[in-house]
């Protein structure tokens, strides 16, 4: 009885030790895809897992692991780097007027995403196709309106563009509104 306990015991350390290796190995980011019609791709580099989503008209995103304050970041095919969604300390969207925007995103050593970033991105996410546009390749994208780094084209100063994530289109709006932050590198 005792060389039975001794051997099992025997295999449970043995197999904690191999879990624990294995999990030190492994790249520890979860990413949920449930609404994403992209299936995800890893591909291993040095040690570290990238995974790489592709969009429904073939352009190809690729997770950036190297800018933390950037969150779950993702890189555009053009080499823009997307990050996500800001939030506060507590852990809540950040909703800001565009100011603090600008602020936000220069104080993480990156910018406000222009108008016409905005715009490659949506066509990157199928804005010019007849399967339309699919913004759920980059995570917390849908839902959410954002402010741009661009001002009105109108003679009013008091109006900037922001980005209505839900439907992948700009509009002028009151710079003085609260709109969610996404920044670029």
């Amino acid at each position: 009885m005792k060389i039975y306990i001794m051997v099992i015991s025997f295999f449970v350390v043995i197999s904690v030790f191999y879990s624990c290796s294995n999990l030190e190995k492994k790249n520890s980011t979860v990413i949920s895809l449930s609404d994403s019609k992209s299936t995800p791709k890893r591909e291993i580099s040095s040690d570290t897992e990238v995974l790489t989503k592709t969009s429904v008209n073939g352009h190809v995103f690729t997770q950036v692991l190297d800018y933390p304050e950037m969150g779950n970041a993702w890189r555009d095919e053009s080499g823009l780097i997307w990050g996500d969604i800001a939030m506060d300390d507590t852990g809540q969207e950040k909703s800001v007027i565009q100011g603090h925007a600008w602020v936000y995103c220069n104080e993480i050593g990156a910018k406000v995403p222009s108008k016409e970033q905005f715009a490659q991105l949506v066509e990157y996410l199928g804005g010019k196709t007849k399967n339309g546009y699919r913004p759920e390749i980059i995570p917390n994208l849908a839902d959410h309106m954002y402010w741009t780094s661009s001002v009105s084209n109108t003679d009013d100063e008091h109006y900037g563009i922001r980005f209505d994530a839900n439907h992948g289109i700009l509009e002028s709006y009151l710079r003085n509104d609260f709109f969610s932050v996404r920044c670029v590198k």
